[in-house]
């Protein structure tokens, strides 16, 4: 048990410098965004190389951090994933249904009041994006907030962002990827398969060039490249997990992600007035993720535990879990990912991350107030 808690509890640990860092990151990057650095860091993220987009490959540097770099982060998601299910916290059935009815009612529900939103209107493919939940965000505020939080409560949230993360890669895969390439689809199929039936005859350089072709296809058959990360991870052993995750853990939560936050958040701020008129897109976000989120999270909780499908986590009650719904409508790092692949125009792009980081303001300040009435009826 201690082999399977002992890298939970250092995850939870390092979520908290992690979140710090993304939030520091968005607040620079905002503040660049208004001001006389805006227009040369954006055209410098934004310029296009010709002869990369000759051999199809990602052609300016926002691209490489979304389509590329963000396969890193989904390798390691893909690993946490595996390993949960195998040997971690989702391996025992019972224990899982609590974190998964929980996630499963943290998705439907942002989609389906968002949907409603933003019914016949151009933005109705955006339904996915208050679907998501940030683990590292979500993490690092709870034990931010609280060092008294009991351990199974950051695990039952851990488990539900991870289930969460899942479901955000099927919805990517399924519906927010371009017309597939049946040519590319079957031979990343192919080199998927030797990489599943026989890891161990690939040393570890040919392993990274194999996952990097395998990476090419998926992008060149239309599908997110970023996809092939969690692909590579579930094709790879489960006892090279821990040393994979080892070399990338820093170079991905405080290089690639706050890359992928620095350059998603480079958002002008538009005048007070107009700032405060928010479209359908942008209140179907918020509505889906500040309260559709928190409230499928505790429906399908409590609708499992009264028909004793699950129980809550050891030493957990309900207002831990009402704090847990709120933190996890913190969506951020994929509900941004997710809006660039549901938009096409950059007007729209930037209008759904100016409602998610609106969305993240109120799951900040909703969670502190619930903290100090947690504090305040239970002396």
């Amino acid at each position: 048990m201690q082999r399977i808690l002992s890298p939970i509890k250092e995850f939870i640990k390092d979520s908290r410098a992690v979140g710090l860092v993304l939030l520091v990151t968005t607040m620079i990057s905002m503040w660049l965004a208004n001001s006389s650095l805006y227009k040369p860091v954006h055209n410098f993220l934004h310029q296009d190389y010709l002869y990369l987009k000759a051999v199809h490959l990602p052609s300016n540097h926002a691209a490489w951090i979304n389509d590329f770099l963000m396969g890193f982060y989904f390798l390691l998601v893909g690993l946490e994933i595996k390993r949960a299910f195998l040997t971690g916290e989702l391996s025992n059935r019972k224990a899982a249904i609590a974190p998964i009815l929980a996630a499963l009612g943290g998705m439907l529900l942002p989609a389906l009041i968002y949907s409603i939103v933003t019914r016949n209107t151009p933005y109705s493919q955006g339904w996915g994006i208050p679907m998501a939940t940030d683990i590292a965000f979500s993490l690092g505020v709870l034990s931010l907030l609280s060092k008294r939080i009991p351990i199974s409560v950051k695990i039952f949230l851990m488990a539900l962002a991870i289930i969460d993360d899942l479901g955000g890669i099927i919805v990517i895969a399924l519906f927010y990827s371009q017309t597939i390439t049946l040519s590319f689809l079957l031979l990343a199929l192919a080199l998927l398969f030797i990489l599943w039936k026989w890891p161990h005859r690939l040393n570890n350089y040919v392993k990274i060039i194999w996952s990097l072709g395998i990476w090419y296809c998926i992008h060149r058959a239309g599908i997110h490249g970023t996809i092939a990360g969690i692909l590579v991870a579930w094709c790879l052993p489960l006892s090279a997990a821990a040393y994979i995750e080892h070399k990338l853990h820093d170079f991905t939560s405080f290089i690639i992600l706050p890359l992928f936050v620095f350059a998603n958040t480079l958002l002008p701020i538009p005048s007070i007035a107009s700032f405060l008129s928010f479209n359908t897109m942008q209140l179907g976000i918020i509505y889906g993720l500040t309260i559709g989120k928190p409230l499928g999270i505790l429906l399908f909780l409590a609708l499992g535990v009264r028909l004793g499908w699950c129980q809550l986590p050891q030493g957990a009650n309900w207002k831990h879990l009402s704090q847990v719904g709120i933190l996890a409508s913190i969506g951020f790092t994929i509900s941004i990912f997710i809006s660039q692949l549901a938009f096409i125009s950059t007007a729209s792009q930037q209008a759904a991350i100016l409602a998610i980081i609106v969305s993240f303001c109120i799951s900040l300040i909703c969670s502190f107030i619930v903290y100090q009435l947690l504090k305040l009826f239970t002396k």
